[in-house]
């Protein structure tokens, strides 16, 4: 797994992921993926809108109803820092592909 790296001006951007794997939703189904050993940060990108949940056994949902109290579920999120962190839970409204690209500290 690649170290993240920002490029220096007049580039300005990640560097390209060597390991990135992709998770495919079935309608409103969580599905668990396992945070590879080394990971530090993930990038999320999806063909639609879809919740993260994370922790060592999350469950994302659909939110159906107002909530509070810092327990919702973030959709469409983008980088995160996920070192220390074991699984994340993927749902959506609908059919999705979500891909994720991993970089090490």
């Amino acid at each position: 797994m690649r170290n993240i790296e920002v490029v220096p001006l007049p580039v300005g951007g990640l560097r390209a992921p060597d390991f990135v794997d992709a998770v495919v939703l079935a309608a409103n189904t969580a599905q668990q993926y396992t945070v590879p050993a080394g990971a530090a940060f993930v990038l999320f990108a999806a063909d639609g809108n879809f919740y993260a949940a994370y922790g060592a056994n999350p469950t994302a949902v659909v939110p159906a109803a107002t909530t509070s109290g810092g327990t919702s579920n973030e959709i469409n999120p983008t980088m995160r820092y996920v070192a220390g962190i074991a699984k994340i839970s993927l749902i959506a409204p609908a059919a999705r592909v979500v891909t994720l690209a991993f970089y090490a500290p």
